[in-house]
């Protein structure tokens, strides 16, 4: 198979792009900057705010499959501008029109769990987080690409994923934070953290996407994440115990800002439909973590 992965000099997109090539698919990456190198087959650049333009350089590609991971404004004060997220979601919609126009016949767009807690807010008179212009945007994206992907005939999948966490990953995101804090002696300060989290390493995150691309039904939303139920404070004392068991994890330092209902989430799905399951061990995988953040400071 021949996939299209923006994004794929990024994050989960060069996991994914190795992944695919270790399976014998040839990956086209499309990348903003000319000057990195992703694992792929083909390069096209293309700066995702002009997608417009990807039915022409599309033409002739025989791809079968676009996995859409790129996206402009993912952490920093960028993750707060709602033009820039706006322009990110028309984007997305501008990659299944070019699908369609230049036939490729699946798209799949990526996005996250954070989807969730706009969800969760339909029936509450309570305001979001300005942290969800992100997610109002991703799931802007989602909604609007589906039904560009139905009018236009092209077969389409949404996958929000949990946190993911794994070697490669330079953010600012928690996981990243509390290992970077235990490992210097510092005392992470966190939410209390009772209510339920889920973190999920880069490898399962990239077995759900594999999934999704072999077998994920048509217009479908499938989240990439962990069955069983876990709190955040768990999950940290978990991560803790793998790295610096002696560390010392400061709980209720803050507020508590996650709104995630897990209720609104099927998190048998993606299992249902591809029977895939997650297999990494977390413990193994926080440690690769660790030690990868250590040697890349």
């Amino acid at each position: 198979m021949r996939v299209l992965v923006s994004g794929a000099d990024g994050f989960i997109g060069g996991w994914l792009s190795r992944a695919l090539l270790r399976r014998g698919d040839d990956v086209v990456a499309l990348v903003r900057d000319g000057r990195t190198a992703p694992d792929c087959t083909e390069k096209l650049v293309c700066d995702i705010s002009c997608y417009e333009a990807l039915p022409h350089l599309l033409k002739d590609k025989d791809i079968a499959a676009f996995v859409h991971l790129a996206w402009d404004g993912i952490e920093g004060p960028a993750f707060l501008d709602h033009r820039r997220q706006l322009g990110s979601a028309a984007a997305a919609v501008d990659a299944v029109k070019a699908c369609a126009e230049v036939g490729i016949s699946h798209f799949i767009q990526v996005g996250s769990v954070n989807q969730y807690e706009l969800l969760g807010l339909d029936h509450k008179a309570q305001a979001p987080r300005m942290a969800n212009t992100y997610s109002a945007a991703k799931l802007a994206a989602e909604h609007m690409g589906r039904a560009f992907a139905a009018r236009l005939r092209v077969r389409f999948n949404a996958v929000r994923l949990a946190m993911t966490y794994g070697e490669g990953n330079r953010s600012s995101m928690l996981p990243n934070v509390v290992m970077r804090q235990l490992l210097a002696g510092r005392v992470p300060k966190l939410i209390a953290g009772e209510g339920r989290y889920d973190l999920i390493h880069v490898s399962d995150a990239v077995g759900g996407l594999l999934a999704v691309l072999d077998g994920g039904r048509d217009q479908q939303t499938y989240f990439v994440g962990h069955r069983e139920e876990r709190t955040f404070r768990q999950i940290v004392e978990g991560i803790r115990d793998a790295i610096v068991p002696e560390g010392v994890l400061d709980f209720g330092a803050y507020p508590e800002d996650n709104h995630i209902d897990f209720d609104l989430i099927d998190t048998e799905a993606l299992t249902r439909d591809t029977g895939y399951r997650p297999r990494a061990d977390f413990e193994e995988t926080v440690r690769a973590t660790a030690t990868w953040l250590g040697e890349n400071p």
